[in-house]
């Protein structure tokens, strides 16, 4: 009862037991969690309940003991009315308009992914586009988030390439978040040994890195001339007098509204550090691990790749894409979500019951844990016909009419949807369009089929993704 059900969760991969129990127990069923007992609806009807009908009641993740100073202050993390604050001091960051901006922040990133893809197509070599995606992506948040110039294919020093190094292998940290599921007590316990450092220390060097950059910042505000970039907005959202306020210091100021927080209080130094770090943690595995199983749909699928290949000729040729023609590619965006269906990065979601209630007849007491799962519903036969298959049609106008509502949620659902989701595909879009105008994606021998998966949190590749590039001759 002490670890509950985490080992077979290990020993089966957090992304497939989900699948395996709810074919055993049916629709609704419990699980432990270490010693807490959590309530799983693979039900889209519970979960529209969870995520918009109710979610006054649900608004909050689980509250878990962590040892990172600025965990709480991150935004996936925030709970109640300072999780209402930053999501509206942080929406302006993924606006239309702040977009069309960025867009050109993500010129300089894809001409060094295009260089990689340039070395290893003409020396007729297999690349492992996982590893080139996360350069890719490196780059670009270092660009739009912070205003970094960043080439990491050739800065194997800088502070942010040395951390990037550790992101995607995370078992590090699934192994204290195990251990605060199962004993908080002890991982305070050891975190006062120090034991844990080691465990922290990627954290806090980007927290360190974030902090000159703040630094600098604030001596050379808009770098990139009209287009900000998500650290000035942060900075625009402070509060004169109020950056260094911590904890207790911010409890002293009334605060009955939204309003007040944003003009009585506004964001510290301390929020706008941890969501620098949650940026560039989420925003670099995620994005990389979307395009590399994209890319490995497409190798896999050559007549879907060429119709993509069609369109982006058709509607943005051989210019920089804008944000307008970016928002045409609309087989591009089927086939994107086709990609997320079949690899959805993130197993289940997870909300904190504020007040007893009632979800598909079960009693849910106050406190206790309910469990969305997401790629077990992904992969429903009742919703999907023939799962597996990877169908971009199933996300065409006619198809998306068929689909029922909460069965596809690789972003979350309702007011709490992942808030960087449109800078997420944009990023993911314009990378796209710039290989594969110029590159056809082929499969090898080392492709593997089917791919063995990491222990990680964020669904990846554990030997990666290896195809090749044939350069394409313009229509």
């Amino acid at each position: 009862m002490f670890l509950g059900n985490l080992i077979e969760m290990g020993k089966r991969n957090i992304h497939f037991c989900f699948s395996h129990w709810q074919k055993i127990y049916g629709d609704t069923f419990g699980v432990y969690l270490g010693c807490f007992p959590q309530v799983v609806f693979h039900d889209p009807k519970a979960l529209e309940e969870i995520y918009v009908k109710n979610f006054s009641n649900f608004t909050n993740r689980p509250d878990i003991f962590n040892t990172d100073e600025y965990f709480d202050d991150m935004i996936p993390m925030a709970r109640d009315e300072h999780w209402k604050f930053l999501r509206v001091t942080l929406s302006p960051c993924y606006t239309g308009k702040q977009l069309k901006g960025m867009i050109m922040l993500m010129k300089k990133p894809t001409e060094n992914l295009l260089k990689i893809f340039s070395k290893f197509s003409e020396s007729g070599q297999e690349c492992n586009v996982q590893d080139a995606f996360s350069k890719y992506t490196l780059d670009n948040i270092a660009a739009v988030g912070f205003g970094v110039e960043l080439n990491s294919s050739e800065q194997g020093d800088h502070p942010l390439v040395k951390n990037a190094l550790s992101i995607l292998n995370k078992q590090n940290e699934l192994l204290i978040g195990l251990l605060s599921t199962v004993a908080p007590g002890l991982v305070n316990f050891l975190s006062k040994l120090k034991v844990l450092d080691y465990f922290n220390k990627r954290t806090n060097l980007l927290a360190e890195f974030s902090k000159q950059l703040l630094k600098t910042r604030r001596q050379n505000l808009n770098p990139n001339g009209a287009c900000k970039d998500f650290l000035e907005i942060m900075l625009e959202a402070q509060v004169a007098g109020n950056e260094n306020l911590t904890g207790n210091g911010a409890k002293d100021i009334p605060l009955e509204n939204i309003s007040d927080w944003k003009h009585k209080r506004g964001i510290t130094d301390s929020e706008i550090i941890a969501q620098c770090i949650i940026f560039f943690m989420a925003g670099y595995e995620t994005t990389a691990s979307t395009l590399t199983f994209f890319a490995r749909c497409m190798a896999f699928n050559p007549d879907i790749q060429e119709n993509v290949y069609k369109e982006i000729m058709e509607v943005v040729g051989d210019e920089y894409p804008t944000y307008e023609s970016i928002q045409q590619l609309k087989y591009l965006e089927m086939c994107m979500a086709e990609s997320l269906r079949l690899y959805p990065l993130i197993s289940i979601l997870q909300r904190e019951c504020k007040k007893d209630c009632v979800i598909k007849g079960v009693k849910i007491p106050a406190k206790m844990t309910v469990v969305m799962p997401i790629r077990s519903l992904h992969y429903d036969e009742r919703y999907w016909t023939d799962p597996t298959k990877f169908d971009p049609e199933r996300f065409s106008e006619e198809g998306k009419a068929r689909q029922t509502p909460f069965t596809y949620t690789p972003f979350g659902g309702g007011p709490r949807i992942c808030i960087g989701m449109r800078l997420a595909k944009l990023q993911f879009k314009v990378a796209v369009v710039q290989m594969m105008r110029k590159y056809r994606l082929v499969t090898t021998e080392k492709t593997e089929d089917p791919i063995e998966y990491a222990s990680t949190d964020v669904l990846s590749a554990k030997n990666g993704v290896w195809l090749k590039f044939e350069p394409r001759k313009s229509l």
